[in-house]
Protein backbone atom coordinates (compact mmCIF):
# COMPACT_ATOMS: atom_id res chain seq x y z
CA UNK A 1 0.00 0.00 0.00
CA UNK A 2 1.46 3.36 -1.07
CA UNK A 3 1.69 6.47 1.06
CA UNK A 4 -1.31 8.13 -0.58
CA UNK A 5 -3.34 4.94 -0.30
CA UNK A 6 -2.64 4.76 3.44
CA UNK A 7 -3.92 8.29 3.94
CA UNK A 8 -7.16 7.48 2.08
CA UNK A 9 -7.76 4.38 4.19
CA UNK A 10 -6.60 6.01 7.42
CA UNK A 11 -8.97 8.95 6.93
CA UNK A 12 -11.86 6.55 6.31
CA UNK A 13 -11.01 4.60 9.48
CA UNK A 14 -11.03 7.83 11.52
CA UNK A 15 -14.46 8.70 10.13
CA UNK A 16 -15.87 5.28 11.02
CA UNK A 17 -14.29 5.46 14.47
CA UNK A 18 -16.02 8.80 15.06
CA UNK A 19 -19.32 7.27 13.93
CA UNK A 20 -18.87 4.34 16.33
CA UNK A 21 -17.93 6.58 19.27
CA UNK A 22 -20.83 8.91 18.54
CA UNK A 23 -23.29 6.03 18.37
CA UNK A 24 -22.01 4.67 21.71
CA UNK A 25 -22.38 8.11 23.29
CA UNK A 26 -25.99 8.41 22.11
CA UNK A 27 -26.78 4.96 23.48
CA UNK A 28 -25.21 5.57 26.89
CA UNK A 29 -26.19 9.15 27.58
CA UNK A 30 -29.36 11.20 27.32
CA UNK A 31 -28.61 14.65 25.89
CA UNK A 32 -31.07 17.29 24.84
CA UNK A 33 -33.04 16.92 21.61
CA UNK A 34 -30.91 19.54 19.86
CA UNK A 35 -27.71 17.73 20.90
CA UNK A 36 -29.12 14.42 19.62
CA UNK A 37 -30.02 15.93 16.24
CA UNK A 38 -26.65 17.66 15.91
CA UNK A 39 -24.79 14.47 16.80
CA UNK A 40 -26.84 12.43 14.32
CA UNK A 41 -26.11 14.93 11.54
CA UNK A 42 -22.38 14.69 12.18
CA UNK A 43 -22.59 10.89 12.36
CA UNK A 44 -24.19 10.85 8.91
CA UNK A 45 -21.59 13.29 7.59
CA UNK A 46 -18.67 11.22 8.88
CA UNK A 47 -20.30 7.99 7.66
CA UNK A 48 -20.67 9.46 4.16
CA UNK A 49 -17.14 10.89 4.31
CA UNK A 50 -15.74 7.46 5.17
CA UNK A 51 -17.38 5.99 2.07
CA UNK A 52 -16.08 8.85 -0.10
CA UNK A 53 -12.54 8.42 1.24
CA UNK A 54 -12.64 4.73 0.33
CA UNK A 55 -13.95 5.62 -3.14
CA UNK A 56 -11.03 8.10 -3.54
CA UNK A 57 -13.38 11.06 -4.18
CA UNK A 58 -10.89 13.90 -4.36
CA UNK A 59 -13.33 16.66 -3.39
CA UNK A 60 -13.88 15.23 0.07
CA UNK A 61 -10.32 16.30 0.88
CA UNK A 62 -11.30 19.93 0.20
CA UNK A 63 -14.68 19.66 1.96
CA UNK A 64 -13.48 17.93 5.14
CA UNK A 65 -11.69 20.97 6.65
CA UNK A 66 -15.01 22.85 6.52
CA UNK A 67 -16.80 19.94 8.21
CA UNK A 68 -14.14 19.80 10.92
CA UNK A 69 -14.30 23.56 11.56
CA UNK A 70 -18.08 23.33 12.00
CA UNK A 71 -17.58 20.30 14.23
CA UNK A 72 -15.10 22.10 16.49
CA UNK A 73 -17.39 25.14 16.70
CA UNK A 74 -20.25 22.84 17.73
CA UNK A 75 -18.06 21.13 20.34
CA UNK A 76 -17.02 24.50 21.76
CA UNK A 77 -20.60 25.75 21.95
CA UNK A 78 -21.66 22.51 23.63
CA UNK A 79 -18.88 22.95 26.19
CA UNK A 80 -20.01 26.53 26.88
CA UNK A 81 -23.54 25.32 27.59
CA UNK A 82 -22.82 22.16 29.57
CA UNK A 83 -19.14 22.37 30.62
CA UNK A 84 -18.84 18.80 29.30
CA UNK A 85 -16.00 17.63 27.07
CA UNK A 86 -16.60 15.24 24.17
CA UNK A 87 -13.93 12.84 25.42
CA UNK A 88 -10.34 11.94 24.70
CA UNK A 89 -10.93 9.28 22.03
CA UNK A 90 -13.20 11.43 19.82
CA UNK A 91 -10.75 14.32 20.17
CA UNK A 92 -7.84 12.12 19.12
CA UNK A 93 -9.81 10.67 16.21
CA UNK A 94 -10.76 14.14 14.93
CA UNK A 95 -7.20 15.39 15.32
CA UNK A 96 -5.83 12.35 13.46
CA UNK A 97 -8.43 12.81 10.73
CA UNK A 98 -7.45 16.47 10.30
CA UNK A 99 -3.75 15.51 10.11
CA UNK A 100 -4.29 12.72 7.61
CA UNK A 101 -6.59 14.87 5.47
CA UNK A 102 -3.91 17.57 5.38
CA UNK A 103 -1.27 15.05 4.35
CA UNK A 104 -3.61 13.64 1.72
CA UNK A 105 -4.27 17.10 0.32
CA UNK A 106 -0.53 17.59 -0.18
CA UNK A 107 -0.14 14.14 -1.74
CA UNK A 108 -2.94 14.84 -4.21
CA UNK A 109 -0.87 17.73 -5.56
CA UNK A 110 1.67 15.12 -6.72
CA UNK A 111 1.08 13.18 -9.93
CA UNK A 112 1.90 9.53 -10.45
CA UNK A 113 2.70 7.63 -13.62
CA UNK A 114 0.31 4.66 -13.79
CA UNK A 115 1.12 3.24 -17.22
CA UNK A 116 3.40 3.82 -20.19
CA UNK A 117 1.62 1.53 -22.64
CA UNK A 118 0.20 3.44 -25.61
CA UNK A 119 1.57 6.66 -24.15
CA UNK A 120 2.02 7.84 -20.55
CA UNK A 121 -1.04 7.66 -18.30
CA UNK A 122 -1.23 9.33 -14.91
CA UNK A 123 -3.48 9.46 -11.88
CA UNK A 124 -4.32 13.11 -12.62
CA UNK A 125 -5.80 14.70 -15.73
CA UNK A 126 -3.45 16.51 -18.07
CA UNK A 127 -4.43 18.29 -21.28
CA UNK A 128 -1.63 19.10 -23.68
CA UNK A 129 -2.59 20.51 -27.08
CA UNK A 130 -1.15 23.08 -29.43
CA UNK A 131 -3.64 25.67 -28.13
CA UNK A 132 -3.97 24.85 -24.42
CA UNK A 133 -2.15 23.11 -21.59
CA UNK A 134 -4.00 22.22 -18.41
CA UNK A 135 -3.19 20.20 -15.32
CA UNK A 136 -5.57 19.02 -12.61
CA UNK A 137 -2.92 19.84 -9.99
CA UNK A 138 -1.56 23.10 -11.37
CA UNK A 139 -1.25 26.13 -9.12
CA UNK A 140 -2.82 28.52 -9.95
CA UNK A 141 -5.41 26.24 -11.58
CA UNK A 142 -6.73 26.72 -15.09
CA UNK A 143 -5.75 26.38 -18.71
CA UNK A 144 -2.82 28.22 -20.28
CA UNK A 145 -1.96 29.28 -23.80
CA UNK A 146 1.33 27.58 -24.81
CA UNK A 147 2.32 30.67 -26.77
CA UNK A 148 2.58 32.58 -23.49
CA UNK A 149 5.00 30.09 -21.91
CA UNK A 150 8.46 31.60 -22.08
CA UNK A 151 10.46 28.81 -20.46
CA UNK A 152 10.39 26.04 -17.86
CA UNK A 153 11.85 25.75 -14.39
CA UNK A 154 12.41 22.13 -13.41
CA UNK A 155 13.53 21.27 -9.88
CA UNK A 156 14.60 17.89 -8.56
CA UNK A 157 15.54 16.37 -11.93
CA UNK A 158 19.28 16.13 -11.39
CA UNK A 159 20.71 12.69 -10.70
CA UNK A 160 21.73 13.54 -7.12
CA UNK A 161 18.32 15.01 -6.25
CA UNK A 162 15.96 13.10 -3.97
CA UNK A 163 12.32 14.00 -3.53
CA UNK A 164 9.60 15.59 -5.58
CA UNK A 165 10.28 16.73 -9.15
CA UNK A 166 8.40 19.89 -10.10
CA UNK A 167 7.74 21.56 -13.45
CA UNK A 168 6.99 25.29 -13.34
CA UNK A 169 5.97 27.39 -16.34
CA UNK A 170 7.43 30.89 -16.46
CA UNK A 171 5.04 32.95 -18.58
CA UNK A 172 5.94 35.85 -20.82
CA UNK A 173 4.66 38.31 -18.18
CA UNK A 174 6.97 36.64 -15.57
CA UNK A 175 4.11 34.93 -13.75
CA UNK A 176 4.89 31.40 -12.60
CA UNK A 177 2.60 28.38 -12.77
CA UNK A 178 3.47 25.19 -10.92
CA UNK A 179 2.15 22.87 -13.60
CA UNK A 180 3.03 19.38 -12.38
CA UNK A 181 4.87 17.58 -9.57
CA UNK A 182 5.86 13.93 -9.36
CA UNK A 183 7.94 11.56 -7.27
CA UNK A 184 9.38 9.95 -10.41
CA UNK A 185 12.06 11.48 -12.62
CA UNK A 186 10.89 9.21 -15.47
CA UNK A 187 7.41 10.70 -15.18
CA UNK A 188 8.82 14.21 -15.54
CA UNK A 189 11.08 13.28 -18.48
CA UNK A 190 8.12 11.77 -20.32
CA UNK A 191 6.01 14.85 -19.62
CA UNK A 192 8.71 17.16 -20.94
CA UNK A 193 8.94 15.02 -24.07
CA UNK A 194 5.15 15.31 -24.50
CA UNK A 195 5.32 19.07 -24.17
CA UNK A 196 8.19 19.37 -26.64
CA UNK A 197 6.39 17.21 -29.19
CA UNK A 198 3.09 19.09 -28.88
CA UNK A 199 3.83 22.76 -28.21
CA UNK A 200 7.47 22.96 -29.25
CA UNK A 201 10.71 23.23 -27.33
CA UNK A 202 11.15 25.68 -24.51
CA UNK A 203 14.28 26.67 -22.64
CA UNK A 204 14.70 24.69 -19.41
CA UNK A 205 16.24 25.89 -16.19
CA UNK A 206 17.05 22.76 -14.22
CA UNK A 207 17.56 23.36 -10.53
CA UNK A 208 18.58 21.11 -7.68
CA UNK A 209 16.40 20.64 -4.63
CA UNK A 210 17.92 22.59 -1.71
CA UNK A 211 19.38 20.27 0.91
Amino acid sequence: MGITERYWVGSAICCYLLVALGAISLAEWTPSLSAILTTEIFLLLFLAAGVLYLRRWRRIVKVMPIVLIVFFVGVFLYWLQTKQFIGVLPSLAVTLLAWQNGKLEKRLMIGELTSVENGPKRNVKLLITATEVRSEISSPPGGYDPRKIDHYEVSGLREQDRGTVTLTFVLSDNRKVRFYSADSKLDMVLLLDELDATIGHRRREVRSIPT
